[in-house]
């Protein structure tokens, strides 16, 4: 061809295209009956000029983009044509999902997406122009029967059935009124022209078992109950134009009857878990037969674990525990023994659980000889079995299966049976290895009446019965005194350092045997108890002080090796804790002073031949931290019985050639205690006097403030009016005595002080005073006046805040400036300290010592002078109040 006429050629093609395009934009601005041109008309003129092929491509875009909605039946046919001869077919469907259906040619429509196999289309068209769910799904269903296109036909209707029930559109996604007529059809049992049961849902288990199955969950898990009533299906062996869609659900009975026909062999295991989960969940329920086979896939294949699930969790629940609670076989042994030789350990426990709990019901509805030692084999198996799997958590279940099914025994039994309890008994030592505490547990609550026996069977291994009587007596358990004094000789051996705590919070057990036992396994604090106990307070106290040197001694070895540190200082600490607990517990004598400085001389000796001065820095500083903190905690339990001053006196007078350095922390903490003490006194003095301050503002203020008085004598006064004068209404009248009288005002409800009051006057009763008093009254009815802001006692220098009653803020202000009431406290002269001593001397702290005045180390000072220092706080609060009086 010539370039001209190519030139020309492309000027024709271009011409034709911008004139199709020309006159699709100018029906998006016209009437509809515009379309009537484009598809007669101008489709007409394309044809001629041998370009329709263009016409036909430029509508595409706009069929896409929604400004296209219909086509005529001839331009639709020849559009489909057009783009099948160009292999574009899917383009055609995504056209067709953007048409109109109820502007279209229907019969010609369906026939082409029937011969064209468009599927999507084809579900579009009949869902929103017929509103007909079922015909799309009888028309791939038919076409898949015949073989045509198996799968993908197939998959697309397993798509369309799940977006149905759902309430969505296909494949739009958009929301519909959901429909159960599709379930119906697919679980039909027979079709025209076959005799295969349940023909669709066996087709799409061929298809995909699994998506068929969880289209048939998604129903069920919209349901609670299981739903017993019996439907014909009106789907079976008819044609579904001519079925009326029914508005109610299938019946539960149509999915088992239905999958349990579809699957094979190849798919039995998942129709079995789908039945195990909706079986759990109590919507369904299969037959004796389908539950033997529900149980042996699970107890064979299946979960065996016991976890909560939620509503769709298919999952979890088609577990093996969560079925035998809802299917309850008659008997689970043989079952359990295929489990057990396949090497499914925890399946063959969870029956060996059902097994025995089932017998225990068994032996509580009726007791014989048979169903005890049945009962008691099977809770004996299924302990040892529990207890033999390799998995802690898998051993421990024995604790839990032991309570459970006990209690669920003892809710229908009054007791236990002795031969269960001898099986359970009998399995103790191998459940202590396990978990001692559960032990202590499982006997408090199953065996409560059989502890001794339950700890005679535990007497072999003392380590695991000491654990045990220990979580008893923890909890309370009832525990004879025999196994306490077991207890107590198993805690000698165990923890040593608990007996004492023990035997000061329990009683029961013979002082004399358990004195005996903790002098042969010496321990000094438990046994200095004892010793008190038995009336010996000196030798308990002279018990503890001598081991006090020893102890130090392990405290500086620990400290130099660093091992059992801890160890070491909780055993000194207890010790020193022992010995001011014995003088606490003495009354307040020559005695008591005796223990407590005996128990201060024995602690400075102890830490004065350790020498740590030749120790390590860091050894040094380890033991002095302790030695201080044993020093502070004495102090601190003394205090209340001897006065620091006669500590420090006795100190110096005992020790006249030691060094300061030795007294050191003794010394610190007495000061930092004195300290403490007289901030506290200061703090409690200054705070008794806000008190009484507040508390005598408050008082006259109730003093003074106005009072509405409404009765006088018992007879009422009158109100006031607006004619009375404006001092009445702003505080009344100020109301006098009378000669000679005495004035009472009492308020009507003495709960309630704020509101009226009532005035009584009183007078003597000669002649005279009579007349008087008659005389003002008369008076003071004539002025008409109601009542009154009066005093009946003279208030002595308040009188000048009665200058300002009528200004509450000046009264407030003289309230700030002055305080009459407050005590002026005389300062007392200070004793002067001596002149710093050099490091090392004592000659100026032993002046300071002599100068204050004598402790009670001899017993020459009088009872009225020790009382003043047994309770200092008391001297100075009395000091105080006489001072402010």
């Amino acid at each position: 061809t010539p370039p001209r006429r190519r030139r020309r050629g492309r000027e024709r093609v271009y011409g034709s295209r911008a004139g199709a395009a020309a006159v699709s934009r100018r029906y998006q601005s016209t009437q509809v009956d515009v379309l009537d041109v484009l598809f007669d008309d101008v489709y007409h003129a394309f044809q001629k000029a041998s370009r329709s092929d263009v016409y036909l491509d430029l509508l595409e875009p706009y069929i896409l983009t929604d400004k296209l909605k219909r086509l005529a039946p001839e331009v639709l046919q020849a559009f489909v044509q057009r783009f099948r001869e160009n292999g574009k077919l899917v383009n055609v469907e995504r056209c067709m999902l953007h048409l109109d259906p109820t502007a279209l040619d229907f019969n010609m429509l369906t026939r082409l997406l029937k011969t064209h196999r468009l599927h999507s289309a084809t579900y579009r068209i009949y869902v929103e122009g017929l509103g007909d769910f079922v015909a799309p799904l009888e028309i791939a269903l038919d076409a898949c029967h015949e073989g045509v296109d198996v799968r993908h036909r197939g998959g697309q209707a397993l798509l369309y059935a799940r977006y149905c029930l759902e309430g969505l559109a296909f494949p739009s996604g958009t929301a519909v009124e959901p429909t159960t007529s599709v379930l119906w059809f697919l679980l039909r049992k027979k079709r025209p022209g076959s005799d295969q049961e349940y023909p669709h849902l066996s087709l799409l288990f061929t298809v995909d078992a699994q998506a068929s199955l969880d289209l048939l969950s998604a129903h069920l898990l919209k349901r609670t109950s299981y739903d017993a009533t019996v439907v014909v299906n009106p789907y079976d062996n008819v044609q579904s134009a001519s079925v009326t869609p029914p508005s109610t659900d299938p019946p539960s009975s149509y999915f088992v009857d239905g999958p349990q026909a579809a699957c094979d062999a190849s798919t039995k295991k998942l129709f079995l878990a789908y039945l195990a989960a909706h079986a759990a969940r109590g919507v369904l329920v299969p037959t004796q037969s389908l539950s033997e086979e529900v149980l042996r896939y699970l107890a064979l294949e299946g979960r065996t674990d016991d976890v909560d699930a939620t509503e769709d969790d298919l999952d979890a629940w088609a577990s093996l525990p969560k079925c035998l609670r809802v299917l309850q076989p008659a008997n689970v042994s043989t079952l359990q023994k295929e489990a057990s030789a396949k090497g499914r350990s925890e399946a063959s426990i969870i029956l060996l659980e059902y097994e025995a709990a089932r017998l225990l019901d068994s032996l509580a509805s009726e007791k014989s000889l048979e169903n005890r030692q049945r009962a008691a084999e099977a809770v004996s198996q299924t302990i040892k079995a529990s207890l033999a799997h390799a998995d802690l958590d898998v051993k421990k279940r024995a604790f839990a299966f032991i309570t459970s099914s006990i209690s669920s025994f003892l809710e229908k039994a009054r007791r236990l049976d002795t031969t269960v309890a001898a099986a359970i008994r009998d399995a103790l030592p191998a459940l202590a290895q396990v978990d001692a505490s559960q032990t202590a547990q499982v006997i408090a609550n199953v065996l409560p009446d059989d502890v001794a026996g339950a700890c005679q069977a535990l007497a072999a291994k003392p380590s695991l019965q000491f654990v045990v009587l220990d979580e008893l007596i923890r909890t309370d358990a009832s525990v004879d005194d025999e196994e306490r004094a077991v207890y107590v000789e198993l805690l000698c051996d165990s923890a040593p350092h608990r007996v004492h705590a023990y035997l000061a919070s329990h009683d029961g057990y013979d002082v004399e045997a358990t004195l005996e036992l903790c002098r042969r396994h010496r321990i000094d604090d438990a046994t200095a108890l004892l010793l008190e106990e038995t009336g010996d307070g000196n030798g308990a106290l002279d018990l503890i002080l001598r081991g006090l040197g020893r102890r130090f001694e392990v405290l500086r070895d620990a400290a130099r090796s660093k091992v059992e540190l801890n160890e070491a200082e909780a055993d000194l600490r207890a010790s020193v804790s022992a010995a001011t607990r014995l003088c606490s517990r003495r009354s307040e004598d020559h005695e008591s002073r005796r223990a407590w400085f005996a128990t201060l001389d024995a602690l400075l000796e102890a830490q004065r031949s350790l020498k740590l001065s030749r120790e390590l820095p860091s050894t040094a500083s380890q033991v002095r931290a302790v030695a201080r903190d044993l020093a502070r905690s004495y102090l601190t339990a003394a205090a209340d019985r001897v006065p620091l001053r006669d500590v420090v006196s006795k100190l110096f007078k005992d020790h006249p050639d030691a060094t300061l350095g030795d007294f050191r922390d003794v010394l610190t903490s007495a000061l930092a205690m004195s300290r403490v003490d007289a901030a506290l006194y200061d703090a409690a003095a200054t705070c008794q006097q806000q008190d009484q301050f507040s508390r005598r503002q408050k008082d006259a203020f109730f003093a003074n403030r106005p009072r509405h008085v409404t009765h006088l004598d018992g007879r009422a006064l009158r109100p006031l009016t607006e004619d009375d004068p404006p001092a009445l209404h702003n505080h009344l009248a100020l109301m006098g005595t009378a000669p000679d009288a005495e004035l009472i005002l009492t308020p009507f409800d003495p709960k309630d002080p704020l509101g009226p009051w009532q005035a009584h006057s009183y007078l003597p009763e000669d002649e005279e005073s009579v007349q008087k008093r008659e005389e003002y009254l008369r008076k003071l009815r004539a002025r008409n006046i109601e009542g009154a802001w009066t005093k009946v006692k003279n208030p002595g220098y308040y009188n000048k805040y009665m200058d300002c009653e009528d200004d509450p803020a000046a009264r407030m202000r003289l309230f700030a400036e002055e305080d009459p009431y407050k005590a002026v406290v005389p300062e007392r002269e200070r004793v002067p300290l001596p002149p710093r001593a050099p490091p090392g001397s004592l000659d100026a702290v032993a002046k300071f010592s002599a100068s204050l005045p004598k402790g009670l180390i001899d017993g020459t000072l009088s009872s009225e002078s020790e009382e003043e220092d047994a309770s200092p706080f008391t001297a100075y609060v009395k000091r105080a109040a006489k001072s402010g009086e």
